[in-house]
């Protein structure tokens, strides 16, 4: 992370911009799972775990569109609550989605994250 220092007596102008974090988008891309149609997401991070999380929406239906740091998401397509090994195992945030694909499709299945080759297993939604 950068360090600004300030001195002098001067009074202080300008802009700077400020990437949006990781730890938003991830959780906020897994919710527009449940919209069932279309979220814009803006001043998103274009690092290697929003583009995993975006192919992991594509397939499973969702159709998405990124310009530069905002993202279009339309999930009202999606149509499968699987995600497969490959996607779910290059990053340990793929967990996130388990939660809205359960609340849409009242099952998930997601590798463990982090690389390990085993299945958390089907779940279903109580009274399911």
């Amino acid at each position: 992370m950068g360090r600004y220092c300030v001195t002098g007596g001067r009074r202080i102008a300008g802009e700077i911009a400020i990437q949006g974090g990781k730890n938003a988008v991830l959780p906020i891309l897994a919710a527009s799972v449940l919209g069932r149609g279309e979220s814009v997401l803006t001043n998103c991070p274009d690092i290697s775990d929003t583009r995993y999380t975006l192919r992991i929406l594509e397939e499973i239906g969702c159709k998405v569109t990124q310009t530069g740091g905002c993202i279009l998401v339309d999930s009202a397509p999606a149509d499968t609550a699987v995600v497969s090994d490959a996607l779910a195992q290059r990053m340990r945030s793929s967990i996130v989605l388990a939660g809205s694909l359960l609340g849409r499709f009242g099952t998930a299945r997601i590798s463990y994250p982090g690389g390990c080759d085993t299945y958390v297993g089907e779940a279903n939604t109580i009274g399911g």
